[in-house]
C-alpha cells in the first residue's frame, strides 16, 4: 500500500500473531522491525525471483525494485500500451460443428449434435 506521507515508503500489513512475533525477535535481537521486514522481503525477493536470472521490462530486478511508485507505473503503462498496440490475429468464423462454452453442458451438447444430425440427414 502507498504511504502518502512518505512516497517512497511501502505500507505492508501484517497479521496479529505475525507481528507479535516479530516484535519478539527485534526485541531479542535489538533490530528495528523496519529493517527486519527490509531484510525478510530483500530475502524472499532473491529467492522467489533470483538478483541475476529475473529482468522486469529487461531490468534486473534490484534495479526495477530501485525505482519511485511512480516509475514502475510509468513501465507498466509503457508495455501495457505496447501490447494493445501489437497487431491482432484476424477473427475467425468457428466452424458450424464447434460446441461453445455455453453449449457444454450435457443436455446442450445432445441437442447440437441432434440438431447437427438433423443438417446432415436432409441435405444428404
Amino acid at each position: 500500500m502507498k504511504n502518502a506521507a512518505h512516497p517512497e515508503r511501502l505500507t505492508v500489513g501484517i497479521k496479529k500473531s505475525l507481528k507479535q512475533a516479530l516484535l519478539r525477535y527485534c526485541e531479542v535481537t535489538s533490530a528495528s522491525p523496519s529493517a527486519v521486514v527490509d531484510r525478510a522481503l530483500k530475502e524472499f525477493m532473491t529467492k522467489t525471483h533470483g538478483k541475476e536470472k529475473e529482468k522486469w521490462f529487461g531490468l534486473p530486478g534490484d534495479n526495477y525494485l530501485a525505482f519511485s511508485e511512480e516509475q514502475r507505473e510509468a513501465l507498466w503503462n509503457k508495455a501495457y500500451c505496447t501490447e494493445l498496440d501489437k497487431p491482432q490475429p484476424p477473427e475467425r468464423e468457428a466452424h458450424p460443428r464447434v460446441i461453445t462454452p455455453r453449449q457444454r453442458g450435457r443436455e446442450a451438447l445432445c441437442r447440437r449434435l441432434r440438431e447437427i444430425r438433423k443438417k446432415s440427414a436432409s441435405h444428404g
